[in-house]
């Protein structure tokens, strides 16, 4: 500040800097008033960042600007929706900038302004806008599979372990690298398909982040055949309309379980060696192979 008291400016008129006439004194009080009331050079205000960048990461968001011109500083301001209003979150004497208190799955928006001695920029800069995410998942042990590889047997895969929180797990069966169509539980019932194939487990993990890359299981051995299950049946009576793989045609067979079959057929012996039958009649299993040899006991197969 100038001192502008009577005897203060009686100093500055005698200065031989102004003239010397009645209006010097005058001329002294004006520049001292000038003077208190901020005269004296302009102060330019800096220019807003032509451009900005927001880069989300695991929550936080990185901003990028060029320099606004006179700028010695920035105001950071962020809002959560498109335009604002906006908040100032912090500030910073150049670029880059780290939002560390941004939320993962909420939506930023943010503008820069510049700042100098003389304040702030008239405007701000263009707006940008980020969603900081976790990272995906990453899987660090393997799915496995439990069960026997055998048709007629269920299968089971596990998720394995992954990284990152995953919230949703997809899986897919495949038969020698092929995708089995529409298998897409963790559960897999083998059939005759599968036969002679090896199967492996497929399993993508997804967090809010998006997916990880699918992991596939070791390989089961190769898929055998159900077993022959031998067992006993009734055969209480048929009757053979022809003779077919050595039944005799007209012939009623009675049998019992657990008993040898006998073959008795009105009084006649006969091997019964192979025959299918269509359909379930008095005992016998419908599409079942029954096979008799005399003395034995007779088994479906």
């Amino acid at each position: 500040m100038i001192a502008c008291d009577p005897a203060s400016l009686a100093k500055a008129a005698s200065c031989y800097c102004f003239p010397e006439n009645l209006q010097r004194g005058a001329w002294v009080y004006l520049l001292c008033q000038w003077a208190n009331k901020g005269g004296g050079p302009s102060c330019t205000l800096p220019t807003a960042p032509v451009d900005l960048g927001a880069s989300a990461g695991n929550a936080q968001v990185t901003l990028t600007w060029p320099v606004g011109v006179g700028a010695t500083g920035y105001n950071i301001k962020r809002a959560l929706v498109p335009g604002g209003p906006y908040t100032v979150i912090g500030t910073s004497a150049s670029s880059p900038y780290v939002d560390l208190t941004a939320v993962n799955g909420t939506a930023y928006y943010y503008v820069v302004s510049s700042t100098n001695a003389c304040g702030e920029s008239a405007g701000n800069s263009i707006e940008s806008h980020a969603t900081p995410e976790p990272p995906v998942p990453v899987n660090t042990v393997l799915p496995v599979i439990t069960g026997t590889a055998q048709v007629g047997q269920t299968l089971s895969g596990s998720d394995g372990t992954w990284t990152n929180t995953p919230t949703i797990f997809t899986y897919r069966w495949l038969a020698n690298g092929v995708e089995i169509g529409g298998a897409t539980a963790n559960t897999f019932l083998l059939t005759s398909a599968q036969l002679g194939a090896v199967i492996t487990f497929e399993v993508t993990a997804y967090n809010t982040g998006g997916s990880g890359t699918p992991t596939t299981s070791a390989a089961t051995d190769a898929v055998i055949a159900a077993p022959l299950t031998d067992s006993f049946d009734d055969m209480e009576s048929y009757t053979v309309a022809g003779d077919v793989n050595g039944l005799n045609g007209g012939t009623g067979w009675l049998g019992a379980y657990a008993d040898n079959f006998p073959g008795i057929g009105l009084g006649e012996v006969d091997d019964m060696e192979s025959y299918t039958i269509a359909a379930a009649l008095d005992g016998l299993n419908g599409g079942t192979a029954y096979h008799q040899f005399w003395g034995g006991p007779y088994v479906d197969r």
